[in-house]
């Protein structure tokens, strides 16, 4: 998977769990991501693009099978919401073990589901853990 790719899907999940996020404004950094809002984040990826850097890694690139070549969140996802967007936001974290919905069965890699439950909101906490995102109180 291509790095632009990449991208795209980590600022369409931040995006759309922007529900859960503190309150937002337009400077955005890499430092600063979890209180982007989406011109913000666009900016970003527009100045990330035109960057070039080295990267090195130890683990593989995670593969984001089901999810359309392109593909942008457009929606802010609740619990109780439904669509394909609910599924490939679960795709998306199960492509992480640390963000994973389910280790096993409904939810779990390769069983998404088009629901938002307890589990989806739960391993969106995660994902908010693992990059410093401030959830919003409630």
């Amino acid at each position: 998977m291509n790095t632009k790719k990449q991208i795209s899907i980590f600022a369409s999940a931040v995006f759309a769990l922007s529900v859960f996020v503190s309150p937002v404004f337009a400077a955005c950094t890499l430092q600063t991501l979890g209180e982007c809002d989406q011109a913000g984040l666009m900016s970003l990826i527009s100045g990330l693009s035109t960057t070039t850097t080295t990267t090195t890694t130890t683990t593989p690139v995670a593969s984001f099978g089901s999810i359309p070549t392109g593909f942008t969140f457009t929606k802010n996802l609740t619990l109780a919401s439904r669509g394909d967007e609910v599924k490939y936001l679960q795709v998306f974290l199960n492509s992480d073990p640390a963000t994973q919905v389910a280790a096993s069965g409904v939810g779990s890699a390769g069983n998404e589901t088009t629901y938002f439950g307890n589990a989806t909101k739960a391993a969106v906490k995660k994902f908010q853990t693992k990059y410093g995102i401030t959830p919003v109180a409630g």
